[in-house]
């Protein structure tokens, strides 16, 4: 468990780093995330985003044990960006009027500032 024992002395020590930038460690995994069927993982800083919306496009969220550090001593993106969005929207149409309907209604969110939990 050396990777738990680094995270909790990185947020513990946070105001040491205040130089800290995510995307210099977008190839580490350690950010504390659930996957879309609720699994504990570990996802890098550019992986995991703060809403849980994101979910719904099949993203990694921040587990809610780090929900609270996650903006300001991590760092973390509320919502992915447009960016890692067109490209699932291209590649992957939703398998039903459901999910479709999941999908819009969280990218409808991020546009009118609103949140579906």
């Amino acid at each position: 468990m050396l990777a738990a024992a680094a995270f909790k002395y990185f947020i513990d020590n946070s105001a040491k780093y205040h130089d800290y930038d995510p995307h210099n460690f977008k190839d580490v995994k350690f950010i504390p995330a659930i996957n879309t069927d609720g699994k504990n993982m570990k996802g890098t800083p550019t992986e995991v985003f703060i809403s849980p919306d994101a979910s719904v496009l099949k993203f990694l969220v921040v587990h809610p044990s780090a929900r609270d550090i996650a903006s300001d001593k991590l760092k973390l993106q509320q919502n992915p960006p447009t960016s890692a969005i067109l490209p699932l929207l291209e590649k992957s149409a939703p398998q039903d009027a459901a999910i479709a309907r999941l999908w819009f209604e969280a990218l409808a969110a991020r546009i009118t500032g609103t949140h579906h939990c």
